[in-house]
Formats: C-alpha cells, structure tokens, sequence
C-alpha cells in the first residue's frame, strides 16, 4: 500500500557534496521510506511508500570551471638543417579565461629543440689561399682543421690529404 496520511512519506537524507571539485560531477542522497508513530521515526519497506512521490537520488552537478593546461601547434623549426629549436604558447585555462590556477609541475613544454638531417658542407673553394702568418703546419699537426677558424685561414692545407 502506498505511503498515505501525514505521518508517513519518502524522505531524501542528502549528501550535498558533488563528486569532483571542478567541472561535471553527480550528487547522490539516499531516499527512504519512514513513518512517524508516536514521535518516533520508523524505516517502512520502499513499496509501502508512493513511488510517483520519491525524491530523486541522483542529480548532476557542476563545480567551477576545471583549470587546463592549453598549448598552441608547435612553430616550426628555427633551422632547416642542423638543430634548431621551436616554440609553442603554453597557457592556464579556468573555463574561458586566463587564470594562474594549474598545476606547474604538469606544464607541458613551451620549447624544444629540433634535430633536422645535416647541413651540407659548403663546396670546395678552389681559389683558396692559406692565409700568410698562419701556422697551417702546427694546425694540421695538432688536429685543428675542424675548428672554424683554422678551416678559413689554412683552407688550402686543411683541405689536402694529410699523411
């Protein structure tokens, strides 16, 4: 039999909390069926309660806007050989605005550097001259050829078969 009269009905015992801290969550609450007889409360079984009358149990909710990390596409590479670097912005979003609220130890990278294939080295130069007052011998000797400086100045030694 349905709950009927004032002194019986559905009561819903609410948990107001919502299951998360920002963004979509769901409140839940237990409903019973009780009585009052003679000042006390009383659990009745849930059928002898009107269903049609049953307060919800659960209920969505929405807490503030969750704080995001949002990054734009990578640039492209600063070099096209050799190693460069791109960028991209990296912001901290609370919904639509930009806040200080995310966590910076998840931040993703703003920077990095990018590996292309090798520059081509430049071409013989077949009018190159050591220049006077360069000691090409001791730069050869002494492995200096790769050095920028030694390449231009003793580019002629540097550039023939050593022994």
């Amino acid at each position: 039999m349905p709950c009927s009269g004032v002194r019986q009905g559905c009561v819903g015992l609410v948990s107001p909390q919502c299951n998360t801290t920002c963004g979509r969550g769901v409140k839940k609450r237990i409903v019973l069926c009780l009585e009052i007889v003679n000042g006390k409360i009383k659990t009745r079984n849930p059928a002898d309660c009107d269903v049609a009358k049953k307060p919800v149990e659960e209920t969505t909710c929405f807490e503030r806007p969750c704080f995001k990390w949002y990054t734009t596409p990578w640039s492209e590479c600063t070099k096209t050989c050799g190693i460069g670097v791109r960028m991209r912005d990296v912001k901290c979003y609370q919904g639509k605005d930009i806040v200080r609220g995310c966590d910076p130890l998840v931040k993703p990278v703003g920077k990095q550097t990018c590996d292309l294939q090798p520059c081509p080295t430049e071409p013989p130069d077949d009018s190159c001259q050591d220049q006077a007052g360069t000691n090409c011998a001791l730069a050869i000797k002494v492995n200096l050829c790769s050095h920028w400086y030694y390449s231009k100045a003793c580019c002629r030694s540097c550039r023939a078969p050593h022994s």
